[in-house]
């Protein structure tokens, strides 16, 4: 198969030329040169690698979402990866929180979910499907059953999540206790607490650093939420986090530029208009280099397309290509190159909005909106 444009998006550039691909490889790229015969003209279209999304909630929230319910579960997994594949992703990371997740639901279920996810048999898929799993630290009660889920080959991301809400509630909540139960100050009251947070946060630090000996070994990305525990793991065990998920404070920007990490924006927060000044100045100063879509996937290449007013389309592509893959280790992907993988949309701007009409998964056209040899 071969491919022509005007505007192929490569690692650092736009050229003109075609794409040879056999079977699920790009054999080679021809620059400045045209097929002469039997190929597919995307003359005037834009040719770039295929998204790569690290995190999207979708397929769970569906799943069990009322409206789903009385039809199987390869219903819910078929909705959601149709609408990847229109929206251009290529390998999506379907995101469990196991903590909530395991709230509602046994751990069987959860092994059952994970299985389902990557045991659906191969020939059945149209793009590539991934496992991100997020747990909260210091959460002791289910340790067991993530180290049995982590060798059973089941995860290919995981992240440690900061503190959540009910935690926040429950110190609010002992604030007030302590203090009426001792009768003492303000500010001894907080002395006592944060010296339990001190002793809280270097137990989690610890179970931390014992959790990522074997995580490394696995060859499994890690991220978090929280810089500071990026920061905190490097500083007292010399080990990495790369990953920093969705921060958009000063101080986890500077942190992120100053310590070569990979820091992502969920599309879902440009569209939050009491946060899109933060993250425009932190995309602005390329702090940013990973853009995902929690949910609503279908607005993932139309924010790259928006991020691309401050930053420039090659560079606002990358952020959804070839940054996600090597922040993950897939080598193999995230850009047009000889010998990587055929990942592929083809974009069309239609009233200045970016529409795929044509997506390539490992070689294969799964979607073709009428564009012809």
């Amino acid at each position: 198969m071969k491919l022509y444009s005007d505007r192929i998006v490569l690692k650092d550039r736009f050229v003109e030329g075609y794409l040879e691909i056999k079977e699920d490889i790009i054999q080679s790229v021809h620059i400045g040169q045209k097929p002469e015969t039997d190929y597919i003209d995307c003359t005037g279209k834009i040719v770039m690698p295929g998204l790569i999304n690290i995190q999207n909630d979708d397929f769970i929230q569906e799943e069990y979402s009322p409206y789903f319910s009385p039809f199987p579960k390869r219903k819910a997994f078929s909705q959601i990866e149709r609408l990847n594949v229109f929206s251009g992703v290529t390998t999506i990371y379907h995101c469990i929180n196991m903590n909530r997740f395991l709230e509602e639901h046994s751990e069987q279920e959860a092994l059952e979910e994970l299985q389902f996810l990557k045991d659906v048999e191969r020939k059945n898929h149209l793009i590539d499907h991934c496992v991100h799993l997020k747990f909260q630290l210091g959460s002791v009660q289910h340790i067991d059953f993530i180290w049995e889920l982590l060798n059973g080959n089941l995860v290919d991301m995981i992240t440690y999540v900061s503190q959540n809400g009910q935690e926040r509630y429950r110190d609010k909540y002992f604030f007030q206790y302590i203090k009426d139960k001792f009768q003492i100050s303000d500010s001894f009251t907080w002395a006592i607490l944060n010296r339990i947070e001190k002793q809280r946060g270097q137990i989690k630090l610890e179970e931390l650093s014992l959790r990522l000996k074997y995580v490394y070994g696995a060859k499994i990305p890690v991220a978090t939420t929280d810089y500071r525990i990026s920061r905190d793991i490097q500083t007292r065990y010399c080990m990495n986090i790369p990953i920093i998920l969705d921060s958009f404070e000063k101080e986890a920007l500077d942190y992120i530029q100053q310590n070569d990490k990979h820091a992502t924006i969920d599309i879902n927060n440009l569209w939050d208009l009491e946060q899109i000044t933060d993250y425009s100045a932190g995309i602005t100063r390329r702090s940013y280099s990973v853009v995902t879509a929690n949910k609503k996937v279908e607005n993932l290449l139309e924010s790259i397309f928006i991020m691309a007013e401050e930053i420039g389309l090659v560079e606002a592509v990358r952020m959804g290509t070839y940054n996600p893959a090597q922040a993950l280790n897939l080598r193999q992907k995230g850009e047009i190159a000889e010998g990587k993988t055929a990942d592929l949309i083809v974009v069309e701007e239609q009233d200045h909005i970016p529409v795929n009409v044509m997506t390539v998964s490992n070689g294969q056209i799964i979607l073709n909106m009428n564009l012809k040899k």
